[in-house]
């Protein structure tokens, strides 16, 4: 679980530092959905048991054909996950999200030069793979 949220605080950091309109506003609802599942280690039946909506529904948001949800929906879904709508809509964070990756970021600088080394050389190996669509 620690690997994950080391993960998750990784992907937050790389969006903060790299241009939002060249790589996150090309990604859909769908991808951002699936991306923000993936990384929170949410199942799509866990999501929807927490917000009362049916699995299909849920399924219809993250497959192939996928469709858009209603907005209460779009709510409830970014209010389970801890995100806002528009980041499940653009994958562009909120003000209040950048500050808190500011604060992380503070931290992370506060670790052992080792550490961070390592944390950097997993962002930027992350990046390269993202830039390359190997990640998608």
């Amino acid at each position: 679980m620690l690997l994950i949220k080391t993960l998750v605080w990784v992907f937050d950091f790389v969006k903060l530092i790299f241009s939002y309109d060249d790589i996150f506003l090309i990604m859909s609802f769908k991808e951002n959905l699936r991306d923000e599942l993936f990384l929170q280690d949410i199942k799509l039946k866990e999501l929807s048991d927490k917000i009362g909506i049916p699995y299909s529904t849920i399924l219809s948001y993250v497959c192939a054909k996928s469709s858009l949800p209603k907005v209460d929906v779009a709510y409830k879904i970014a209010e389970a996950l801890g995100v806002t709508v528009e980041y499940l809509m653009t994958g562009k964070p909120s003000d209040n999200y950048k500050k808190s990756l500011s604060k992380t970021y503070r931290e992370l600088v506060s670790l052992p030069p080792d550490i961070v080394s390592s944390v950097q050389m997993i962002i930027h190996r992350y990046y390269e793979l993202y830039k390359n669509n190997q990640m998608r």
